[in-house]
């Protein structure tokens, strides 16, 4: 005999749903939903195929980085200036300068920073690659 719950899952189903779809048919709670679907499995009632999807989503930080630049992109920006370091932003000292200087992008000294080397090219292109699909 099946309980109401399954029934309710059983006569909602039309064809292959994905368990938060058939949450929303039933208008159940998704727990609900995937313990009596495995219930239903081992009857026989049912096949349960799980797929597994990624999604990558830039976050708000994320797109303004790509559209006023990373911080430590200004900070190098800066160092070819030749600009000292109480002309950055909070964020770009407090982010900026320690990235520049792990990437070998920047040299600080007294209270300078100066030019070390050009960001590497697989930088430039992971960061073009990310404009495209944003």
């Amino acid at each position: 005999m099946l309980h109401q719950i399954e029934a309710k899952i059983l006569s909602a189903l039309s064809s292959k749903m994905s368990a938060q779809q058939l949450a929303s048919a039933c208008n159940l709670p998704l727990d609900s939903i995937l313990s009596f679907s495995q219930s239903l499995r081992e009857r026989g009632y049912v096949s349960l195929s799980q797929e597994e999807r990624q999604d990558c989503r830039l976050t708000a930080e994320g797109q303004r980085f790509l559209s006023e630049k990373f911080p430590e992109e200004r900070v190098y920006a800066a160092a070819l200036k030749s600009a000292p370091i109480s002309s950055l932003t909070n964020e770009e000292r407090a982010v900026g300068v320690a990235w520049a200087t792990k990437n070998g992008w920047v040299n600080i000294a007294k209270g300078e920073i100066s030019p070390a080397s050009a960001p590497e090219e697989p930088y430039r292109l992971a960061k073009n690659f990310i404009r495209q699909l944003f």
